[in-house]
């Protein structure tokens, strides 16, 4: 499994379809349709105070909401893996920290995230292709001390992986 732009467009339409049916049954399509533009923003500040206070249903559609009506911005995908991942939804996690991988190529976050959510689905496999993506990075992010963790802790789990014989 590679994230990168195929994956974001293979993925896309139906990841939209799912997202826009669980928003309109739950009421909210008609609120973000009539959303001005700078309410990204407003969604994106609401998203990360529910998640900091553990209200992580809540943050999960929020961040749903900013996925759906900021699709390019990789905060909502990131958001939306990490909520669903605090409430053990591990596909769901995996999916939203594909699509944010898809949108910063380079960063090694989302993709350990999505490694670490892969490996609890039993997908080691596809796990190993997310480490590999974060662990890359791990030359440019030296100078970055909140990414640079990910990266390593991705090399680890490779070298776990290996250890284990695994893929």
């Amino acid at each position: 499994m590679s994230f990168d732009k195929e994956y974001l467009n293979e993925q896309w339409p139906a990841l939209r379809a799912r997202l826009m049916a669980e928003m309109q049954a739950k009421g909210h399509v008609r609120d973000l349709i009539a959303m001005p533009r700078e309410g990204l923003e407003e969604l994106y500040a609401q998203a990360r105070a529910a998640y900091a206070v553990e209200d992580y249903a809540q943050a999960e559609n929020v961040f749903m909401g900013m996925a759906l009506y900021g699709a390019k911005d990789p905060r909502g995908w990131l958001g939306y893996g990490g909520a669903c991942e605090a409430q053990r939804k591990w596909e769901q996690a995996a999916l939203g920290y594909g699509m944010a991988m898809a949108l910063t190529p380079g960063d090694p976050v989302a993709a350990y995230r999505a490694g670490v959510c892969l490996m609890e689905l039993d997908k080691p496999w596809a796990a190993r292709d997310a480490f590999e993506a974060a662990a890359s990075t791990m030359d440019a992010m030296q100078d970055n001390p909140k990414k640079l963790p990910y990266a390593q802790r991705a090399a680890s789990m490779l070298r776990m992986l290996d250890e284990k014989g695994q893929c």
